[in-house]
């Protein structure tokens, strides 16, 4: 047996050619080999990839646990693999078998590793190849990242443990001729509580988003883009799965469950490492079900400008480490959530000298706001220090890219910059976002900038959109057949105009805490709103948004096209009552998440 003491640790190297990532979907134990003083194990795992699940497995681990794939979290970063205890020897098998390169390329096992013992000691071996190549690590409690070289035909690594370590993100990476595979990254970020009026030129006075609208000049901008709720959980989930609220489930009170279908599943199932850093808590804490297909989910709690920096700088390194693989990446940034954190220079920028009114950036939130006896300056105020906030995320945005094309990461990422919801200011008597749905909570940007080797060319679409469609537009983009239930449209379709010409935009904000209900629709110029209570009984709103497009004039008067309109909303609600609905799922939060939902204004 070949030994080698040393496996290098994961860089930026890149195979020959084009490469792709191989999802490790198999996983048994060898039983042939012994686990010392107490026989040979008996561990015969299987990870298959399926549309309605994470996982599927079978077998046991000796101590009579099921041993699954889940995730293991190390403080705020979370990985997808499996747990392995002393003695027990694993086989790690690529999803696709042997893969063959006429020009006898060279592949990579990437992996990563870290002790769940105490005091980490013990060695763990990892053997691959014909001549049965063996590496030694002795991993401690951080997470260490590798890379081993592994033969054009070797289609399996061997793992044997003499402690209790978590072997995650395990992928075969080969070097496959370029016309095989679309060669696009794909990156979706979504940038909480920007409302799409915050788009602006950047040569129009006081713009907060310079670097956006340089984005949006070569790509393509639906400029009347809408959530399907007011907050942060069902609008992500509707993003994430392409179902509006009613289906996926994700609501107050409610996680994400496990059998709905997320855009990062199909994904990994296509071959791509999956990645999602997140700094918003109403999404990222345990057990609300959004870690469903990323192999590495990274949460952040909010400490002013610290945690986007960190997400930031996490997620520029996990690209460059998985640098020759296919990717797909999730960021969800907060900065202009409030309390509307930015730098002084920003701040000397936005806000005015002469404002010495009561509020600040650590009470300009809705609890506080609505307490206090404002004037119009003061509200004003409230507005500059949110402007301020968004020129901040905008500022970020632009270091992003700029380190992504530094380590030559643009030239093939399509992206996504869409927003979960907008943000009141005192337009409709309230403030911040959440439980009503006036067109500045549920009006969002939606961009989507092709690679750099695509030929630029700025497109608008001027009929509505939803988050919804972000689903069906990477699925179709990227060339990945889906026969599942999805709500949305795939916006780069030529036949698009006459799909949705017709379309009706929902909202749903189902609060069980509250026990009401809030839809909406949207049917040309008309918008209707319905608050339902828990009795059932309604109270609708009526609004012609081209003659009054700040919606103040309440015009249902129960006459025929006001009921053709509640008909139209009944049908469509109908028809999506006919989809198999998902299972109720109630998170349980630790005090830690509590507080910093709290924070937030989640709860």
């Amino acid at each position: 047996m070949a030994r080698h003491a040393n496996a290098h640790g994961l860089g930026p190297r890149a195979l020959l050619g084009l490469t792709v990532a191989l999802a490790v979907s198999s996983l048994a134990c060898a039983p042939e080999l012994p686990n010392e003083g107490r026989g040979p194990t008996q561990l015969d795992l299987r990870f298959t990839q399926t549309l309605g699940n994470v996982v599927h497995q079978e077998g046991y681990s000796q101590a009579g646990e099921p041993l699954e794939a889940v995730h293991s979290a190390l403080g705020r970063d979370s990985r997808l693999g499996v747990r392995l205890g002393a003695g027990d020897v694993a086989l790690f098998r690529s999803s696709t078998g042997q893969v063959t390169h006429g020009d006898d390329a060279p592949g990579e096992f990437r992996f990563s590793i870290r002790s769940l013992a105490t005091q980490p000691e013990e060695e763990v071996r990892v053997i691959h190849g014909a001549e049965e190549c063996e590496h030694l690590f002795t991993p401690k409690r951080p997470w260490e990242e590798h890379v081993l070289e592994v033969e054009p035909n070797e289609s399996q690594v061997r793992v044997e443990t003499e402690g209790p370590v978590f072997v995650g993100e395990m992928r075969f990476v080969r070097a496959v001729v370029a016309d095989q595979l679309p060669p696009n990254n794909y990156l979706v970020w979504l940038i909480d509580t920007l409302r799409a009026d915050a788009l602006r030129d950047s040569d129009s006075e006081g713009s907060a988003t310079p670097f956006l609208f340089q984005l949006s000049s070569r790509a393509t901008t639906a400029i009347n883009s809408y959530s399907t709720a007011a907050w942060t959980r069902p609008s992500t989930a509707s993003v994430l799965t392409g179902l509006f609220p009613s289906h996926h489930r994700a609501n107050a009170q409610r996680s994400l469950p496990e059998s709905v279908v997320t855009i990062a599943e199909l994904f990994r199932e296509a071959g791509f490492a999956t990645a999602a850093f997140v700094e918003n808590a109403n999404i990222a804490a345990e057990g609300l079900g959004f870690t469903q297909g990323f192999d590495r989910f990274a949460a952040y709690r909010p400490r002013g400008l610290d945690g986007a920096e960190d997400a930031q700088r996490d997620a520029v390194e996990w690209i460059r480490q998985h640098e020759g693989e296919r990717v797909f990446v999730y960021v969800h940034s907060i900065i202009p959530h409030a309390p509307y954190d930015s730098p002084s220079d920003l701040q000397a920028r936005f806000l005015t000298d002469s404002y010495v009114g009561p509020i600040g950036i650590w009470n300009a939130n809705k609890k506080d706001l609505a307490k206090a006896k404002l004037t119009e300056e003061d509200r004003r105020h409230v507005q500059n220090l949110y402007r301020a906030a968004v020129a901040t995320q905008d500022r970020y945005l632009e270091d992003f890219f700029s380190e992504l094309q530094q380590i030559g990461a643009l030239k093939d990422l399509f992206t996504v910059i869409t927003s979960d919801h907008g943000e009141e200011f005192y337009e409709h008597e309230g403030w911040e976002h959440g439980k009503r749905l006036w067109q500045e909570q549920v009006r969002v940007p939606l961009i989507l900038l092709p690679p750099l080797h695509e030929p630029p060319q700025r497109t608008t679409i001027n009929l509505p959109v939803q988050g919804v469609d972000v689903f069906p537009t990477l699925l179709a983009h990227v060339g990945i057949d889906y026969s599942g239930t999805i709500h949305g449209f795939d916006l780069l379709n030529p036949t698009l105009d006459s799909s949705i010409v017709d379309r009706l935009v929902l909202f749903e904000e189902i609060r069980h805490d509250s026990k009401i209900a809030l839809y909406g629709l949207i049917k040309g110029d008309r918008k209707l709103i319905i608050r339902r209570n828990a009795q059932g009984n309604d109270r609708r709103i009526l609004f012609d948004l081209v003659a009054d497009p700040g919606e103040f004039q309440n015009l249902w008067k129960n006459q025929p096209e006001d009921l053709e309109l509640l008909e139209l909303f009944n049908t469509f609600r109908e028809q999506l009552a006919g989809v198999p609905h998902q299972p109720v799922i109630e998170p349980k939060f630790s005090g830690e998440v509590n507080d910093t939902l709290k924070a937030l204004g989640y709860l």
